[in-house]
């Protein structure tokens, strides 16, 4: 598998897609092959973007619609897109060279309402960070204070934001390495670029251990080793990796609360509207599975067919002996009353 992986076979099976993370932090220009074409240019060209965007920001030359230079920024994203870049600039808090660094991943508005309430808007830029193929238009200035992590450059200008400003990456960096790419530009906007290449480096030392060290010396192998080691024969199923969540490997209910209305309208209430449909989709989705005729009825919907299918079949569904167990409360507006009364039931609950 390591030299699969570095040789850029396609080992993520149920995307058809290469893993080259490996690509985008390496520190020397021998050549990486995606479908027969060396990335490595592309990459160093994306690298030498970022280094004059954040450098014209960091100097004070990039100016806002006002003239103003740039003070804050906000990170807009979810997942690979928000996670990594949220916990790099925390742990690397003292290093920081550029703007504050801002983050929203909920699509709660209350989380953007609480993220802009204190942000002056001629001296904030926003950061797009996406791989999805559609996003909210906005109108006027935008051009001046939006920037886009993408790789849909007619979706960019429909925006309104300067070809320019876009920062390209690719789908074979998966999800959870995305810091590693343009993804990453808010940690260079935060650390510099001359500290964001040393966390490249840091991750290219590594690599080079992994596809080198022999066995017995490798510390992926034998961390993977003690992890077998631990959950076979100790019955250790569960280990935290922080920031990110544990893999679930035990049953764990939970409760579902909703505020009917918020305090904090986005749109009009439009945002809140699309929480609570995402709300109510996820707790069905949680209570009634998706059964094996459903995942492949959606696979073949999507133009799969054949081996391919029912290679990824098995990870598409979602068997009822696996629902998690929950409760859903609703209450109209989140007041002292409800929240103290909310509170309550819990000890009231363990003494019935």
């Amino acid at each position: 598998m390591r030299q699969a992986m570095f040789s850029g076979e396609k080992i993520n099976f149920t995307q058809d897609r290469a893993e080259l993370h490996i690509a985008v932090r390496k520190r020397s220009n021998t050549p990486i092959l995606v479908n027969g074409k060396d990335v490595m240019p592309d990459v160093n060209k994306v690298l030498q973007h970022m280094r004059e965007f954040t450098e014209e920001v960091i100097n004070g030359k990039w100016k806002g619609y006002t003239g103003k230079s740039i003070t804050d920024f906000v990170n807009i994203g979810i997942g690979g897109s928000d996670l990594g870049q949220l916990m790099v600039t925390e742990a690397l808090q003292p290093y920081q060279k550029g703007p504050n660094a801002h983050f929203i991943s909920n699509i709660d508005g209350t989380h953007l309402a609480k993220t802009l309430k204190n942000l002056n808007p001629e001296t904030t830029l926003f950061i797009i960070a996406s791989k999805v193929d559609d996003f909210i238009l906005l109108e006027s200035a935008v051009g001046k204070h939006f920037v886009a992590l993408s790789t849909n450059s007619t979706l960019v200008k429909a925006f309104g934001i300067d070809e320019k400003n876009m920062f390209e990456f690719w789908d074979w960096v998966g999800g959870g390495f995305s810091l590693w790419s343009a993804i990453g530009l808010s940690i260079a906007l935060f650390i510099g670029m001359d500290n964001f290449e040393e966390l490249l480096s840091g991750g290219h030392f590594m690599d080079q251990h992994f596809c080198t060290a022999p066995l017995e010396q490798n510390v992926p192998v034998i961390l993977a080793l003690l992890g077998i080691w631990y959950s076979n024969f100790y019955k250790a199923e569960t280990q935290t990796l922080l920031p990110y969540d544990q893999v679930r490997t035990r049953l764990i209910p939970c409760d579902f609360m909703m505020p009917v209305e918020t305090q904090n309208p986005v749109q009009g209430g439009l945002h809140h509207q699309i929480l609570i449909s995402n709300f109510l989709a996820q707790t069905e989705a949680l209570m009634r599975g998706k059964s094996k005729e459903e995942a492949r009825q959606e696979l073949v919907q999507a133009g799969m067919s054949g081996e391919s299918l029912e290679r990824i079949l098995p990870h598409k569904v979602k068997s009822l002996e696996h629902i998690l167990p929950y409760k859903v409360k609703s209450l109209e507006h989140i007041l002292p009353h409800k929240v103290k009364s909310l509170e309550h039931i819990l000890p009231h609950k363990v003494k019935s």
